[in-house]
């Protein structure tokens, strides 16, 4: 590897704009190298550099050349396999240059200025259009400092540029001063420029916070060096006018003539933090009511269940149907809602009702478990429902059917304690409409009996247990085969051939079950 190359032999020499140019370039694109070149009357030299010590001098010199003699973007996205410039030095060694990408800076006329480019020591699996269209947007900002021949980075180009990146850039000095504020920053935080720099850096952080910073800006001004710098890291921020709100931050730190400085990019993911709780609703609340759904249910009653007793009331809406046949599901819809309302409004705040879908209904309570206690809220959410709905003009009136499931009692499991209470209200709805049933061993011995019944059922499959039959279909007018129908029939080890009566039910349960269960 060739002698990294001093300041001294760039070009005419080195200013401190140029090498905010690369220095930005560096923090922006996150890589350690950072160069701008260009083009002083007959000589291409280096103006200034980032991270020199990690690159080969003049492999870096022979691809800006391409990019000279081309005009054009080069992107190479792993040296190894992207020769571009053929009989260029070869590297030796971990810290050859495997990733390179340069931009011509051009003048208002297409005439050459010199280059900007950007490298690492590692390959890079993409670096898309859009990205590159910020290499050329710093590009163009180099080209206007070599135009305008300032010996500061033009506060306007940088603007223009953070506004393309979509960023606030903010940079302090060793002693925690704000150095630049960008219109970026003036938009988020609510402070210009004026107020802003000269000011301490804590004035965008809560108060709460600001200890912990101090101490981490001390530690850094101490050592050098910055646990954060080149990390993405998500954090709370304060406006001007006291309000917080979540941001994305990427730090960058440096060595300035004072000390330890740094800079950050930040993002307001205001609305991303709140499309991320939007769906965390979704995944936990039913679309139509608003109220828990199967899922968020089950959650809530695995940590009431973790810290003790629970009752969970399973309820199937009685009538509902006939609402749904005779006015369309819109109406359905709408009185689902309201029996939300009613069963929110009857409980104390500390219950939690939930839509299990269809026209199923949970509630539960956290507390003791008494039955009796149990068992007199039911029958008062009994008496409640028998006030009718009046919606769009019509008086519906529908009823409960209640199933009591307790914990510990019933089960000491989530899961468990709410497949007992969905058996209770078929259990009440045999000895009719709008009662109650707790649940109990005959029901258990029912429940028991059906795993068994299901898990026959899963072995059948393995087993080979089931079997087509076909039933001709003949035309009566001339006796003609005109098809076949196909029955299934299950050919049970030990009851024998069993018909579909016998055996849908219970197929068709455990397919529902399952379906809510994975939230489908």
């Amino acid at each position: 590897m060739a002698a990294p190359a001093s300041k001294e032999k760039f070009g005419a020499g080195s200013e401190p704009a140029y090498d905010a140019i690369t220095k930005f370039a560096s923090n922006v694109f996150d890589v350690p190298i950072s160069i701008l070149s260009l083009v002083l009357e007959d000589e291409h030299g280096f103006k200034s550099g980032h991270g020199l010590d990690m690159y080969n001098v003049e492999r870096a010199r022979a691809l800006c050349a391409h990019v000279l003699g081309t005009l054009e973007p080069l992107i190479v996205l792993d040296a190894r396999f992207d020769q571009h410039v053929p009989g260029a030095p070869a590297f030796d060694g971990e810290e050859e240059l495997r990733f390179f990408a340069g931009v011509p800076l051009l003048n208002s006329s297409g005439h050459p200025l010199g280059v900007l480019c950007i490298g690492d020591t590692r390959p890079r699996e993409s670096f898309d259009a859009n990205t590159c269209e910020k290499l050329k947007d710093l590009a163009a900002l180099a080209t206007a400092l070599v135009e305008e021949s300032r010996t500061s980075l033009p506060d306007r180009a940088i603007s223009s540029f953070a506004k393309v990146m979509g960023l606030a850039l903010i940079t302090s000095n060793a002693a925690g001063k704000i150095t630049y504020w960008n219109p970026a920053a003036e938009d988020i935080f609510g402070y210009s420029a004026s107020e802003a720099i000269g000011k301490p850096i804590e004035i965008i952080i809560p108060a709460r916070f600001r200890d912990h910073h101090v101490a981490g800006m001390k530690r850094v001004s101490t050592t050098g060096v910055s646990n954060l710098s080149g990390k993405t890291i998500e954090l709370v921020a304060v406006r001007k006018n006291g309000s917080e709100f979540p941001v994305e931050m990427r730090l960058a730190s440096w060595l300035g003539p004072d000390g330890i400085e740094i800079g950050a990019q930040i993002h307001d993911i205001t609305d991303r933090r709140e499309r991320e709780l939007r769906l965390e609703h979704l995944a936990h609340h039913d679309a139509l009511t608003g109220l828990a759904n199967r899922n968020g249910f089950s959650k809530k009653l695995e940590a009431v269940i973790a810290r003790g007793h629970a009752t969970v009331f399973a309820i199937d809406l009685d009538r509902f149907k006939e609402v749904n046949d005779t006015f369309g599901h819109a109406v359905g819809d709408t009185l689902l809602q309201g029996v939300a309302v009613r069963l929110v409004g009857l409980l104390e705040p500390s219950a939690i009702v939930a839509r299990l879908g269809g026209d199923e209904f949970a509630i539960l309570l956290p507390g003791n478990g008494a039955q009796s206690s149990a068992t007199a809220t039911a029958q008062r959410l009994n008496d409640a429902f028998k006030e009718p709905f009046v919606l769009s003009g019509h008086r519906m009136q529908i009823g409960l059917s209640i199933g009591i499931g307790l914990a510990p009692l019933h089960a000491e499991d989530a899961e468990e304690l709410l497949l007992r209470a969905d058996l209770a209200p078929l259990e009440a709805k045999k000895t009719g409409q709008d009662n109650i049933r707790v649940f109990d061993p005959p029901i258990a011995n029912q429940l028991t009996a059906r795993r068994a019944f299901k898990d026959e059922l899963r072995l059948a499959t393995e087993r080979g247990e089931w079997e087509l039959t076909y039933q001709p279909q003949v035309r009566l007018s001339d006796q003609e085969l005109i098809g076949v129908e196909a029955l299934l029939r299950w050919k049970h080890p030990e009851r024998g051939l069993l018909f579909p009566a016998d055996f849908l039910n219970t197929l068709e349960t455990h397919l529902v079950a399952h379906e809510a269960a994975s939230g489908s």
